[in-house]
């Protein structure tokens, strides 16, 4: 039972039982942000999966929706970068050659820049 501080008559919480609790609102807090976040990624993916049959840009949305799995879940994280691995193998097949993000500048290959 909580005692009373006489001085300003209110009961005192022992400081166990507040620790206890804000250790209750943490877990049950950080509980509902993953099921949040499951929710809404797994609608997001299911919009995706959906918009292979409609017309839409499902490579973009199920991306998207691994993305927002990922920022909770390893599983999903994991996915998203063997995803992302395997788009980039399909590039480099495709085109032949590194993804534009590897290339090098012109001034690393020696050619003034004409743009200043």
């Amino acid at each position: 039972m909580a005692d009373t501080d006489p001085a300003a008559g209110a009961a005192v919480v022992p400081e166990a039982a507040g620790n206890e609790f804000l250790e209750f609102a943490s877990a049950a807090i950080r509980h509902a942000r993953r099921v949040i976040v499951g929710v809404v990624g797994v609608s997001v993916v299911l919009f995706g999966v959906a918009l292979i049959f409609l017309p839409g840009p499902a490579f973009v949305v199920i991306p998207a929706g691994l993305a927002i799995l990922g920022t909770e879940f390893v599983w999903a994280r994991r996915l998203l970068r063997s995803v992302r691995q395997r788009a980039q193998q399909e590039f480099r097949s495709l085109w032949g050659e590194a993804d534009p993000a590897s290339k090098p500048d012109d001034a690393a290959r020696g050619r003034p820049d004409d743009r200043r």
